[in-house]
């Protein structure tokens, strides 16, 4: 089996029926299905067709001139955190209430990889999409679309953590994975999310035990995101070298509230909140390069926007334009 992530619009369809906006000017699918509506007497007559909703596109860039570092998003949900003996999947997750267990987003392992060794192995089940981090500093990243099993080798180096000038400290391995779906047809069964699995360092299994970090952008999670007292200027020029993920914000001004879109051509893998709704996942390899945002979650004058981005990026501004992109784009490095 193959997953095959669709886009974050659900119109991806090309034409499609009717796009985000309520646009069907150019739809010929939109008026065919209308008739067949009418011929199975679904509806008794065809209505008039409402005029196109009005976009509009804010002028100049909107510059994300504050950052939350990796480490502040986490200690955002530290209190919440899961330690266990083992990684476990997120819907296994036992501390977030009656229901328990995390449907969606990403989760973050980290656990401590004794000193002294030269070579560590992760392996195990791993879905979907995971980046590994040793002190900070990025491994690897395994999109495994096809289910296959999981592991990643790489050499440790003894100088990346050793500030504090002891030579017995650990290491720090974290394991970033992003649940980017789930099928709604065919194999329904078994689709947990996350990580399951062991560390080895030259072939000895680490015995420190895992933290587990939920990061599923709900409204507790995103409320707590605008309102920490970690930011800090995000700098310029910024690194074009891999950081851990990052949260971006900035503030716009609306004066005229109508839809609009949100072009991400210039960033590389996240999501997008806008004043608290979270707009959607966005990803370079395309075809989307945008993102729609509703008119109802803008408000008259200040708005915030934050972009959690997961690589990196090297110009932390976006641009609201009046209409959606595409490309053809299959994969972009």
């Amino acid at each position: 089996m193959v997953y095959r992530p669709t886009t974050t619009a659900y119109n991806y369809g090309r034409p499609p029926v009717i796009s985000q906006s309520g646009h069907s000017e150019f739809s010929v699918k939109y008026h065919e299905l209308r008739r067949l509506l009418l011929q199975r007497a679904i509806i008794s007559r065809l209505q008039s067709v409402p005029a196109n909703p009005a976009t509009s596109s804010l002028q100049g860039l909107v510059r994300l001139n504050h950052r939350l570092n990796w480490d502040a998003l986490l200690e955002l949900v530290a209190n919440s955190s899961v330690v266990r003996e083992s990684p476990v999947c997120m819907e296994q997750l036992d501390a977030r209430g009656p229901a328990g267990g995390q449907d969606f987003g990403w989760i973050a392992y980290r656990t401590r990889v004794p000193s002294g060794g030269t070579q560590l192995n992760v392996s195990g089940t791993m879905r979907d999409r995971a980046q590994l981090f040793v002190d900070g500093q990025l491994v690897d990243t395994v999109y495994n679309s096809r289910l296959s099993p999981f592991s990643v080798t790489t050499t440790l180096d003894p100088s990346r953590a050793r500030s504090n000038g002891s030579a017995s400290a650990a290491s720090v391995l974290e394991i970033v994975v992003e649940n980017t779906g789930r099928s709604s047809f065919g194999l329904l069964d078994e689709q947990r999310k996350g990580f399951e699995g062991l560390a080895m360092v030259d072939g000895k299994p680490v015995r420190s035990r895992w933290e587990h970090y939920s990061i599923d952008f709900s409204d507790a999670f995103v409320t707590a995101v605008s309102h920490s007292k970690a930011w800090i200027p995000t700098g310029r020029p910024l690194t074009s070298i891999q950081r851990q993920p990052t949260v971006y914000r900035g503030h716009f001004k609306v004066r005229q509230v109508k839809d609009t879109y949100v072009d991400m051509s210039r960033w590389r893998k996240g999501l997008v909140v806008v004043n608290g709704f979270v707009l959607g996942r966005y990803w370079n390899v395309g075809p989307q390069q945008s993102l729609y945002v509703p008119s109802p979650i803008l408000m008259h004058g200040s708005n915030e926007i934050l972009v959690f981005e997961l690589e990196r990026t090297v110009k932390a501004a976006v641009k609201f334009v009046a209409g959606s992109s595409w490309d053809r784009h299959k994969h972009r490095g």
